[in-house]
Parts: structure tokens; sequence; C-alpha cells
């Protein structure tokens, strides 16, 4: 059985063996044998074999679509992290705003509130 990774201070996935921030490969149908699969985790370090399937809840291995809606906002935090970390800090201050606005705009729930900035 697979390691389960670990998380970051920021609650990124990360590799057991190396630490490095894991990619997530987003669900999909597989080029091969025309079959979906669900989204999976794969360390991007030259090298490192280290992939993860994160354990699905019984409902979403019969609906893959309500699997891959998490997986894109998982993308999208990958993505945020991966540029916030690679910019200086007063513009990784600013993207992290940003972002974190479109992603509160965009759960369900919170289309009542309003940002008085």
């Amino acid at each position: 059985m697979q390691q389960e990774p670990e998380k970051d201070d920021d609650g990124q996935l990360v590799c057991p063996t190396c630490f490095t921030p894991l990619k997530l490969i987003p669900a999909g149908t597989s080029k091969k044998t025309g079959k979906p699969y669900p989204a999976f985790y794969v360390c991007p370090t030259k090298g490192c074999e280290y992939s993860w399937n994160p354990p699905r809840k019984k409902e979403e291995k019969s609906d893959m679509s309500a699997f891959a809606g998490d997986d894109t906002l998982a993308t999208m935090r990958t993505e945020i992290n991966i540029i916030k970390n690679s910019l200086p800090k007063i513009i990784q201050e600013e993207i992290l705003r940003f972002f974190e606005k479109i992603v509160m705009d965009n759960t369900p729930g919170n289309h009542d509130q309003v940002d008085n900035n």
C-alpha cells in the first residue's frame, strides 16, 4: 500500500519521500483504454516515482463529475502556491488576496456575502 502524503504548513500535500509539493492529475479519460480514471497526485521531482490515489467516498465512485469539481479547486490552490512562492513577498500577498476572493466567490453559500474593501 502506498504511503499517504503529508501536508506542509500551508496545507499542501507533499511527497513523503522528497517533501516536494505534489502535482494533481485531474480526473479524466484514458487515451489508451477510453475508460475514466479518478484524480490522483504525483511527485514532480525527476527520478521520484511517488504517486497517491486519494480515497473516494462511495457516492464519488459512481459520479466522477462531483470528484472533478474538487480537483479543479485543488489544482487552483496548487498553482497559486507555486506562483506565490516564486515572487517577492508584497506581490505574493496581492496575488493571494486576488485568488482567495475568486475561491470565495465560487464557493457555494458565499454569494450573499459583501466585500467592503
